[in-house]
């Protein structure tokens, strides 16, 4: 290691350079690989630095590595393209299906579920807030920041869950 810090490389590797980062030092790395004029090789799932830093973007599928020479957002946009388009006959049978009753029994009980959901998407928020609060705290202590990052992914996961029900509840109350 210390021959290869001898010369004067232009390659810097990175493997998740901004997880378990507070804010601080996310703005330093950031600078850092702003003012790097070497090339940069990164792994990364934080979409901000991608999309931020990426002007190649290598996918890794099935065992085979394609090159898309284009920033983060046109790679996005390329593979919503390729996409295969979904048959008319399926999607008129999914929206068939999907299509609330309109019994008016059904939609008050609906849209009572959908209070309901309403609050536990509130607490849900409230204790993501306070989840973030504590991962800011102990960001020195890698262990505590650990156990609370995958609290807090658990946590968001339950949100979105919550989230998508209350979407299916709007429909079936007409809202």
């Amino acid at each position: 290691l210390c021959m290869l810090m001898d010369d004067e490389l232009n390659f810097l590797i990175l493997d998740e350079p901004t997880n378990h980062l507070d804010i601080a030092s996310r703005e330093w790395i950031e600078g850092a690989v702003e003012a790097y004029d070497g090339t940069l090789l990164f792994v990364s799932h934080d979409r901000y630095f991608v999309n931020r830093f990426a002007t190649r973007i290598w996918e890794l599928e099935n065992g085979t590595i394609t090159d898309y020479k284009m920033n983060f957002a046109a790679y996005k946009k390329k593979k919503a393209e390729m996409r295969p388009a979904v048959p008319e006959a399926v999607k008129e049978a999914k929206e068939k299906k999907e299509k609330p009753q309109r019994g008016s029994r059904n939609q008050q009980m609906a849209r009572r579920q959908l209070t309901i959901c309403e609050k536990e998407i509130a607490v849900q928020e409230q204790l993501l807030s306070e989840l973030s609060i504590k991962l800011e705290e102990c960001a020195a202590d890698y262990e505590k920041y650990a156990a609370l990052y995958e609290e807090k992914e658990r946590e968001e996961e339950k949100l979105m869950a919550l989230m998508e029900r209350w979407e299916a509840l709007a429909l079936e109350a007409g809202e």
